[in-house]
């Protein structure tokens, strides 16, 4: 539950959760574009929210911050652990991303 006692105008939490497939991204960015039409990607929005492993593109963290951006979305922040995803027990193979927004 969220809880904020010094707004007073009305807003809406929406959660999603894409598809962590490549092929299925572009279907899911489609979709959310649809829902903030109407009202997780697995996705980053800069290369500073990844540690280790392949960089991800920068043409799909772009197309990622346009859909946020035509539906107006933001990020509500975060309290914790700054990587929500980790994958990889040593070192060398550790991968850590930021993926989960609210």
């Amino acid at each position: 539950m969220i809880e904020v006692n010094s707004i007073e105008r009305e807003w809406r939490y929406t959660g999603f959760y894409g598809s962590p497939y490549t092929c299925d991204q572009q279907a899911s960015r489609r979709l959310l574009k649809e829902l903030g039409q109407d009202g997780d990607f697995n996705e980053i929005l800069y290369s500073s929210e990844k540690r280790g492993g392949q960089p991800r593109e920068k043409r799909k963290m772009a197309a990622f911050r346009e859909v946020l951006d035509e539906c107006q979305l933001v990020d509500m922040g975060f309290q914790g652990t700054w990587f929500t995803w980790e994958r990889g027990n040593l070192p060398e193979t550790n991968i850590k991303e930021r993926l989960d927004r609210g």
